[in-house]
């Protein structure tokens, strides 16, 4: 992370008079000073303070990958209690295949029809927004969130642990439940159904690709694993026309360890990264949680004990019939979907060595 700059507003009010204007969109960091903040904070009922500085923070492009994350340190006028001394502010990416292949996939449009239509109406597990836009001629868009980075996590790599397991779980079957079968996810254009995100092009991508991840990973893969792939690739399509017929609720779409956060005692969790969010099953966030963010270890000791509960959790809440064999089938299905994430890299991905660690884009 880089310290940029630091900016100082000399008139304590000059900002004022700008507040009812509708807020531009950055296109980068350099267009970021205390009076667009005050600009952005003046219509959340929930902040209090006049921004008088700020620095700028630009996180690594990995962090943010098919966005820029930007940290503002603020200072004000005055402070009082609850006022942030720092908020995260999401923007487009500079490089145009990364901006391009978000695009086509919804993210940016995806992810501010999330924070400015259902995060506000509560039920989800996201950083409070502070304002967010997106223009769909340039693609351009911008978020300012809560800075969550002083809360606990947990790493990708090594996996979360079983009891966060559990109070993920918990976390995200009340979500589940609060928007299950929901017909008013439908009004909103940008929340689509998991048939509708381009899974098909991701699909053949993964055909193209599969050939390529056997030859740079099959000395670590276990036996069986290049006739599994194959066979993946056309069991995917019939996975993903049994995961569209419901019952469909809310899905963050990327529920792994990378986006999740856990605070309070008892602890809750908290879950950034919304781009990918879609109408879904509600066992295909789990599916990511369970397969792809834990150890082997860890899943095969606890996966169906998570399931269950978080199954139990749902079936409190809601009154549509839907059995635990029912979420076992999909929470298959959905695993199955998710090959694709560790395949589809292949191509800028280095050959692994057993016990050399994770492999790293050049």
């Amino acid at each position: 992370m880089t310290v940029l700059w630091q900016r100082t507003r000399l008139g304590p009010c000059e900002a004022v008079p700008d507040l009812r204007r509708t807020v531009p969109i950055p296109t980068g960091p350099d267009e970021v000073g205390p009076e667009w903040v005050n600009a952005a904070l003046s219509g959340d009922g929930q902040f209090k303070g006049l921004v008088t500085g700020l620095s700028v923070e630009v996180f690594d492009q990995a962090t943010g990958f098919f966005s820029r994350l930007v940290r503002l340190r603020l200072s004000y006028e005055e402070t009082g209690p609850g006022v942030p001394s720092s908020l995260v502010l999401k923007l487009a990416p500079t490089d145009p295949l990364l901006r391009s292949v978000g695009a086509s996939y919804h993210f940016y449009e995806r992810e501010v029809g999330f924070y400015r239509d259902l995060a506000p109406l509560g039920g989800a597990l996201n950083p409070h927004c502070y304002w967010c836009d997106f223009d769909p001629e340039t693609n351009d868009f911008g978020i300012l969130l809560a800075d969550v980075s002083s809360l606990a996590s947990e790493d990708q790599l090594a996996g979360v642990s079983a009891g966060r397991l559990s109070t993920a779980a918990v976390g995200v079957a009340d979500m589940h439940a609060r928007w299950w079968g929901s017909a008013a996810l439908e009004e909103y254009p940008w929340c689509r159904p998991l048939k509708a995100k381009g899974v098909d092009a991701l699909f053949e991508r993964y055909r193209e690709v599969w050939p390529i991840f056997l030859d740079r990973f099959s000395n670590i893969l276990p036996d069986g694993s290049e006739r599994f792939g194959d066979a993946a690739a056309d069991a995917m399509y019939g996975a993903v026309e049994q995961l569209s017929r419901g019952p469909a609720t809310l899905a963050h779409g990327d529920f792994k360890a990378d986006n999740l956060f856990f605070e309070g005692a008892p602890e809750r969790v908290v879950t950034v990264d919304w781009q990918n969010t879609c109408r879904a099953v509600g066992p295909f966030d789990l599916a990511v949680l369970l397969a792809q963010s834990t150890s082997a270890e860890v899943r095969r000791a606890h996966q169906w004990d998570v399931l269950r509960s978080w199954h139990e959790r749902v079936l409190t809440q809601v009154s549509t019939p839907y059995s635990y064999r029912d979420a076992v089938a999909d929470y298959r299905r959905s695993v199955l979907f998710y090959l694709v994430h560790p395949v589809l890299p292949a191509p800028s991905t280095r050959r692994r060595t057993p016990g050399t660690g994770a492999s790293r884009r050049p």
